[in-house]
């Protein structure tokens, strides 16, 4: 029996607190960094000049962070809570608020 060792690449998201790797299970391992980073794009990854990767969900945080939330209309919630919610439509934010009080004054 004979072992061998196998080197590959791996893709990181480098935002911090981020956990995100390509793929499941530690991320989807490639033959060479050129690879990684062509898989990496064609998944809606961005490799910028200096190397520092980051994933698909940090790139629409980083959108919305810059540029504000694209809301949907507040609709009302599934729970019993008289709460409405809305959600970002780019990065899946989620907001409440209680629903307005309709009751027709007397």
């Amino acid at each position: 029996m004979s072992a061998t060792t196998h080197t590959c690449i791996s893709i990181d998201c480098d935002t911090p607190g981020c956990d995100t790797s390509a793929g499941e299970d530690g991320g989807i391992h490639f033959p060479s960094a050129a690879i990684a980073r062509a898989s990496g794009a064609l998944d809606g990854w961005h490799t910028a000049p200096d190397g520092v990767h980051t994933c698909p969900d940090c790139l629409l945080a980083e959108q919305c962070q810059a540029h504000g939330h694209r809301w949907s209309d507040w609709y009302p919630s599934w729970s019993p809570t008289g709460r409405q919610q809305r959600l970002c439509h780019d990065c899946g934010t989620r907001e409440a608020q209680p629903e307005p009080d309709t009751t027709p004054e007397r």
